[in-house]
């Protein structure tokens, strides 16, 4: 296969990590159709880990040098997102 000559390569998102930043969430609901800010991302995570029984999303709260950051699992952002398209 030639070289790209753009310099740009397509990825399958399906192929990277099952765990997502809030931003590549937030990316991950847009190319589904979905157009959700990343505060509004940040919201349904610490929602689902304030309330662990009625989550919706699975997460997870990763301390780091700053404060913390959320890592949202990508089969659950599937099922969110796909629950918000049909609202």
């Amino acid at each position: 296969m030639p070289p790209n000559p753009s310099g740009t390569v397509a990825t399958d998102l399906d192929t990277f990590d099952d765990w997502l930043t809030v931003a590549e969430a937030a990316v991950d609901c847009s190319l589904k159709g979905l157009f959700r800010t990343s505060k509004t991302i940040r919201k349904w995570a610490h929602r689902s880990f304030e309330d662990n029984e009625n989550a919706e999303l699975a997460v997870r709260r990763e301390d780091v040098e700053n404060g913390f950051r959320w890592s949202i699992e990508r089969a659950s952002l599937d099922r969110k997102v796909e629950q918000e398209l049909e609202f």
